[in-house]
């Protein structure tokens, strides 16, 4: 079996984690969903230990980074079952806490075009997301809130320090890293 050399950056790039499975989708389904974009080393469905039930995402990790990425590119915003899939490679929880940003005072009318667009000129982003109040789900209303989460510490860095305390169009943002787990 061919062995995939983890990337500069000390992450293994053949290695995909897969949130947003189907609660009815078997380890055995993930391997065979995956299978079509290249050989798979290891699939692996977490699931809870006391009821035996999916958690809702596992990792699948290919023999080399090319068939990883056009897993990502296939499978990422997939909709399986009532489920669409978010699709990408796996970073250890240390690094993608410690990359992570939070964004308060976010104006309503933000989309997530908007803040990706803020955000993109300090580095590559590797996910975004603005929450929303669904009280009322016919007209989800924007909390003012947001992460983006960068590839690279520097970029998260880069991004803190030059657009904490600006405008957002018309509102003043605030941009600080997201609390850890250890941190709380």
């Amino acid at each position: 079996m061919e062995q995939t050399p983890a990337s500069t950056d000390g992450v293994d790039d053949a290695k995909l984690i897969v949130n947003y499975l189907p609660p009815t989708l078997t380890e055995e389904g993930l391997r065979n969903l995956f299978a079509p974009y290249g050989q798979i080393a290891s699939a692996k469905l977490i699931i809870n230990r006391y009821t035996g039930q999916s958690l809702g995402y596992g990792f699948v990790r290919f023999t080399n980074a090319q068939s990883a990425q056009n897993a990502i590119h296939e499978l990422h915003n997939f909709k399986i079952e009532n489920k669409t899939l978010k699709v990408n490679v796996a970073r250890p929880s240390a690094q993608s806490q410690t990359t992570n940003l939070y964004v308060s005072g976010l104006g309503q009318h933000i989309t997530k075009s908007d803040l990706d667009a803020a955000f993109s000129p300090y580095g590559k982003i590797a996910d975004s997301k603005i929450l929303f109040d669904m009280s009322r789900p016919s007209q989800p209303v924007s909390r003012g809130i947001g992460f983006v989460r960068f590839a690279e510490r520097e970029d998260a860095e880069r991004a803190v320090s030059q657009l904490n305390d600006t405008i957002l169009h018309t509102s003043r943002i605030k941009v600080k890293f997201a609390d850890t787990q250890m941190d709380k």
